[in-house]
C-alpha cells in the first residue's frame, strides 16, 4: 500500500523535468511579486534571518579554518589587503597611545598610499629603502 508522501515523491521523479520547466516558467513570469515577497519576508524576519546566519557563520568558521586561513593570508598579501591590515593596526595603536591620526579613514589613508607610490616608488621617501606590502611567510589568527 502506497501512502500519499509516497505518491507524491514517485509523481516528482517521474514528472521531474516538467515540473522544474514550470516552475522556471512561474518565476518569469512573476518575478517582481516573488522579489516582493521575499523582500516583505526578509523586513518582516529580519531578527531570525540574522540570528540563523550568525550560527551558520560561527560553525563554517569553525568547520573550515584551514580553508579560511589560506584565504586570509591570500587577501593579506594583495595590496589592498597589507593595506587594510596596516590601517586596522594604525586605527588601534593610535587609540591605544593616545595620538591623532591625521587620516580620516581607510579610503583617504589608501588615497595617499598611491600617491605616494606614484612619486616615490616602491622607495620610502624618509630613508630610500626598498619597501614591501607583503606579510612573510606566517600564520595569522582567525577571529571566531
Amino acid at each position: 500500500m502506497m501512502t500519499t508522501a509516497m505518491k507524491l515523491k514517485e509523481y516528482y521523479q517521474n514528472n521531474r523535468e516538467k515540473i522544474l520547466v514550470k516552475r522556471k516558467k512561474h518565476y518569469q513570469d512573476n518575478r517582481e511579486y516573488i522579489l516582493s515577497r521575499q523582500k516583505e519576508y526578509n523586513l518582516k524576519n529580519r531578527e531570525k534571518i540574522n540570528k540563523r546566519q550568525k550560527i551558520y557563520n560561527v560553525k563554517y568558521r569553525e568547520d573550515n579554518r584551514e580553508i579560511l586561513l589560506v584565504k586570509q593570508n591570500i587577501y593579506y598579501n594583495t595590496e589592498r589587503g597589507f593595506m587594510t591590515a596596516l590601517w586596522g593596526s594604525i586605527k588601534r595603536s593610535s587609540r591605544k597611545k593616545n595620538l591623532i591620526n591625521k587620516f580620516k579613514d581607510f579610503d583617504e589613508f589608501y588615497n595617499h598610499w598611491l600617491e605616494q607610490k606614484k612619486i616615490h616608488g616602491m622607495k620610502c621617501p624618509a630613508t630610500g629603502v626598498e619597501m614591501t606590502e607583503f606579510y612573510p611567510q606566517r600564520v595569522i589568527l582567525l577571529k571566531i
